[in-house]
């Protein structure tokens, strides 16, 4: 009895440090004991979102295109996800390289483009928007247009533009478990052939006789972050081009795990944020807290003993 109440003093007071230093809950919290003794915690803290912004390098600010497909790329924060949006519409997703860049394809939209960039964790906790840079896509079948003059396209042009509309947030699915992905294009003439690169290896393929939406269905198999990309090609060879990040759940995700043994050690395994600072000295508090209230405990134990000796004697 005295051993289970150790283990969970030291959970109590290790908890207790974490929010008082962190001031946030701990969410999706689970406790489990091993047949070693060992209790081992699992949660996920909501640690502060990205503090700076991701950059847009390249395409330069005022730059024109004849063709919608261009590659924009930038700087990041390494290991987090980068959308990019044009005219506040989503336009794709990619991971931070280990360099700490990013790059990724996607379409322009018939006239002035301004594009932002932001990034976001695996919780879904958003960057400050990069700075904007403005683009313009003057398709060869209409008059060109410079920056200083009118860049709003004929209407009859944006209508008929083929476009995937979509604004996909952090994905997350679990290997063996169906991923549903519902397709959504609009414009361009019929009929249209439909490729999704799943970011594993493999692709499907479908023909359509318009523009109507429809599921679309994947298992993946192991667990990881895969870049799907969505190809649609009308009647008349026009395409559209759309890339988002999914996360492909494993048994080690992100939450971090730590595990309170018989000496009082605490040993911490967090794959994504660094313990720094006011998280680290709490954990030390919470860990001298714990010293603390068992040497009292022992002490107590020990003159219980003495006077149980001395009272038999």
């Amino acid at each position: 009895m005295y051993v289970k109440m150790r283990y969970f003093t030291g959970i109590f007071f290790a908890l207790l440090s974490l929010l008082i230093v962190l001031g946030t809950p701990l969410s999706a919290l689970a406790t489990t004991q091993t047949q070693s003794g060992n209790v081992t915690i699992n949660g996920i803290i909501a640690g502060p979102p990205p503090a700076t912004a991701p950059t847009i390098d390249s395409p330069s600010q005022g730059q024109n295109f004849d063709y919608k497909n261009i590659s924009v790329s930038g700087g990041c924060i390494v290991g987090l996800i980068v959308k990019v949006f044009r005219n506040n519409i989503f336009a794709g997703s990619t991971t931070c390289q280990a360099g700490g860049n990013w790059s990724l394809q996607l379409d322009l939209f018939v006239g002035r483009n301004d594009l932002i960039a932001r990034q976001y964790d695996f919780l879904n906790q958003v960057s400050p928007d990069s700075d904007t840079i403005t683009v313009y896509y003057v398709p060869p079948s209409i008059a060109p247009s410079l920056p200083g003059e009118s860049t709003t396209p004929p209407v009859e042009t944006v209508n008929f533009e083929l476009n995937i509309n979509y604004d996909f947030t952090v994905i997350g699915v679990f290997p063996g478990q169906p991923f549903r992905l519902p397709i959504r294009f609009a414009g361009g003439t019929p009929p249209y052939a439909v490729s999704i690169d799943w970011g594993d290896g493999t692709t499907s393929l479908y023909s359509r006789p318009n523009s109507k939406e429809f599921m679309t269905e994947h298992v993946y198999k192991y667990a990881g972050l895969r870049t799907v990309t969505i190809r649609v090609v009308d009647g008349l060879g026009n395409t559209a081009y759309l890339q988002f990040v999914v996360v492909v759940n494993g048994k080690v995700n992100l939450p971090f795990n730590f595990s309170i043994f018989e000496g009082g050690r605490l040993t911490i395994a967090w794959p994504v944020l660094a313990l720094t600072g006011g998280l680290g000295a709490g954990i030390a508090a919470g860990i001298l807290l714990e010293r603390h209230y068992l040497l009292k405990r022992r002490d107590i134990r020990t003159k219980r003993t003495r006077r149980s000796t001395r009272y038999k004697k």
